[in-house]
């Protein structure tokens, strides 16, 4: 079943009232490797100690990882499973089945990726699916009779003709390959076929009903407007209508409602003939294909749903649950998982409860001098008053801000050079762009070497002056939305800590090779630490008053050593021209050498670990993909006719495999195409034989053995072409 926005908390007080009295941990919280996750789970894991619910969080980084979960002793206790970004594009009534759970555990899926399986749209109430306002109700293309329980949506079953469905072993077969029917309470039907016949007739009712039925609407509100249109005519002249009494035109007006209702008849009689049941049934099977086949996308996140959810309840106010879901909303955008509309959208939602948290009287409180005489109801004779700061610790600003990269961490000429939108517009991997870049800078009136200094120890004339210098020649430079709305959070006095930047630390510390990065990352969104910057002279160490600060600090750092990597390797696959463009689409190897990991945080010191591989990580060859898009964007060498996706390939020397990850090209920056690389990559691993892993919970990732990637790229052509 399904929740949608206002019935969300129905969701959480089921959870409570399972829960209650019970002296076992019975709420799992199965967390996504991502930032968006973890921030939700951080709201939830709240809202759970508030009411006095014992949970537990598990890291689940693919869905062999969630089945072995499920499969210990432990979770046969469950009476609640929160899935936070996974599961929904599963069948998960069939996947829990399997390993024997218990008949009164419930999941509860918060899932950004779409399209969800209708199998958990209409499995009753041990699965419920939290409904966001990114897919709309009205496209769902069944009320769940007969619904393809097969987790790769492919087709192999459409074929099948009405005397194949009546026969017993092709029953069967269509029940191991994973497709089964549910009924309103979500409980497998099984393979009678006196069921089967009962559903297909029903399903051909409604079927036929829906599809004459619009026709039937079409033909009668065009009758209420003739009619209407008739009486606004008759009102104007009913006076005279009734003393000639006109014969004729009343003769007239029945023949033209006599002739609707003959046109309507007729039509109804076309109709029916044309649709027998089996066609109904083929209409039917086109319209679930189309729903699968549309391409995969991302709705809203995780972190803005959980806090949406604690809104409802009583915790709208606190400003920390509200810090958590800028953060996961940061993320998404960051990751190019939202397009520019979805992130106004919800940036102006989450600045309204800013406002509403931290009212602007605050701010006024704060500029106003306030006396400790006043406070305390005394007076000095004297006249002499003792002034009184107040602290504006944790107030979150949501205001605009510049696409530069960790500005408030790093030096403004790296942070500049490092942006991917800066870079993009500049071309600042060529010496002509960086000539550029050191040009603006110089007409701004800024020297370099105040600019090659961190932001902090910045001369403070030049950092008030910052942005009436920008707003004046970045429309020159082409730098024309450089701003977009940013949530800011004050941190200590008067540090602040961008949500973006939070964004990019967790990420880097969830896809370091420490083995509990999991946790570390999750402990660096409770921490409320005064971030570090850092200093270039001090050889990447980071310099607030010589202390190393971590958490927070450390993912700082390794987010800033993560995007000079991806510059670095960036510019070398473009340098020795290593994307190769297909047909259908580019592809580029990116290898791992020994050099990359050299002096890197990324890599440990013993020796068996020496070839980690950092773009071997989803999210880090995620940004590559976008850096390499918007690099030849600007530069219109990917651009009009040779608008290709992209996919990428990278090494990952410790399991001797390649991580494949496919991109489609949007024409535009911060526009978002559905990704359809999940069905052919699927195809393709079913079409020739292999080492292949289809693990992922995004459905465009796709493990497979060193040996057999290139055959894989060469097959995917074929397949791509043949199609």
């Amino acid at each position: 079943m399904i929740l949608e926005l206002n019935e969300w908390h129905l969701g959480y007080d089921q959870i409570v009232k399972d829960t209650r009295g019970s002296d076992v941990c019975s709420v799992w919280v199965l967390c996504n490797a991502d930032v968006d996750s973890l921030a939700a789970a951080r709201i939830l894991t709240y809202i759970f100690r508030a009411d006095g619910i014992q949970y537990q969080i598990r890291p689940c980084w693919s869905y062999s990882s969630l089945t072995n979960l499920l499969k210990t002793e432990e979770a046969q206790e469950l009476r609640s499973l929160v899935l936070l970004n996974l599961g929904a594009s599963r069948n998960l009534t069939k996947l829990f089945q399997q390993e024997m759970l218990t008949t009164d555990a419930k999941i509860y899926v918060m899932d950004c990726r779409k399209p969800v399986h209708l199998a958990n749209v209409h499995a009753g109430h041990n699965v419920v699916v939290f409904w966001d306002e990114s897919q709309k109700k009205s496209e769902l293309p069944s009320d769940g009779d007969n619904l393809s329980g097969n987790d790769s949506t492919t087709d192999e079953d459409d074929s099948s003709s009405d005397e194949e469905e009546e026969d017993n072993s092709s029953v069967d077969q269509y029940s191991d390959d994973g497709e089964a029917e549910f009924d309103d309470e979500g409980d497998i039907i099984g393979k009678s076929t006196e069921n089967d016949d009962s559903s297909q007739t029903e399903q051909s009712r409604v079927e036929e009903d829906y599809d004459a039925g619009d026709e039937d609407n079409t033909d009668d509100e065009g009758l209420d407007n003739e009619r209407k249109r008739n009486g606004e005519e008759g009102n104007s002249v009913s006076a005279k209508r009734q003393k000639q009494n006109d014969d004729d035109s009343q003769t007239t007006e029945e023949e033209d409602v006599a002739g609707v209702d003959v046109d309507k008849q007729l039509l109804s009689e076309q109709i029916q003939p044309m649709l027998t049941p089996g066609q109904l049934h083929q209409q039917r099977r086109n319209r679930l294909r189309g729903y699968y086949s549309g391409g995969t996308y991302y709705g809203s996140p995780v972190a803005w749903m959980a806090y949406k959810l604690a809104a409802q309840k009583r915790w709208k106010d606190n400003g920390d649950l509200l810090w958590l879901a800028c953060v996961g909303l940061s993320d998404a955008h960051v990751h190019s998982r939202i397009d520019k509309a979805g992130y106004t959208h919800l940036s102006m939602d989450l600045k309204t409860s800013c406002q509403q948290v931290f009212p602007n009287e605050m701010v006024d409180r704060v500029d106003k001098t306030i006396y400790a005489e006043s406070l305390v109801g005394g007076r000095n004779n004297n006249g002499n008053r003792t002034q009184v700061t107040l602290s504006d610790n944790g107030r979150i600003l949501a205001e605009t801000d510049y696409r530069f990269f960790l500005l408030r961490h790093q030096s403004l000429f790296n942070a500049m050079l490092h942006s991917n939108y800066v870079a993009s517009k500049l071309q600042v991997w060529n010496h002509q762009g960086k000539q550029r870049l050191q040009e603006l800078l110089a007409k701004m009136g800024f020297p370099l070497d105040e600019c090659r200094q961190p932001y902090a120890f910045m001369n403070p004339h030049l950092k008030r002056k910052l942005r009436d210098k920008m707003s004046e020649y970045k429309n020159e430079y082409g730098l024309d939305n450089l701003e977009y709305t940013s949530f800011q959070r004050v941190t200590g006095y008067k540090s602040l800590m961008s949500a973006s930047d939070v964004a990019y630390a967790v990420a880097a510390l969830l896809e370091s090779e420490s083995p509990d990065s999991f946790h570390t990352a999750l402990e660096a969104l409770n921490t409320k630490a005064i971030p570090s910057v850092t200093g270039e002279e001090s050889g990447g160490s980071l310099v607030n008053g010589g202390a190393l600060v971590g958490g927070i600090g450390t993912g700082l750092l390794k987010a800033i050593q993560l995007q000079s990597k991806i510059v670095s390797t960036a510019m070398s696959i473009v340098e020795r021209k290593a994307i190769t463009r297909l047909r259908h689409f580019r592809y580029a190897f990116v290898a791992c050498t020994s050099q990359e990991n050299k002096d890197s945080l990324f890599a440990q010191e013993s020796s068996e670990k020496k070839e980690y591989h950092i773009f071997a990580q989803p999210l880090a060859l995620t940004r590559l993909a976008h850096w390499l898009m918007d690099m030849h964007r600007e530069n219109g060498k990917w651009t009009g006719n040779k608008n290709r996706p992209l996919v990428l390939c990278a090494e990952n020397p410790l399991t001797n495999t390649y991580l494949v990850v496919g991109y489609e090209f949007p024409d535009r920056q911060g526009l978002f195409l559905k990704n359809h690389f999940g069905q052919h990559f699927q195809m393709t691993c079913t079409s020739m034989q292999g080492s292949f892993r289809l693990d992922s919970f995004d459905s465009h990732v796709v493990e497979i053995g060193a040996k057999d990637v290139q055959r894989f790229i060469e097959q995917l052509h074929y397949l791509m072409d043949s199609v």
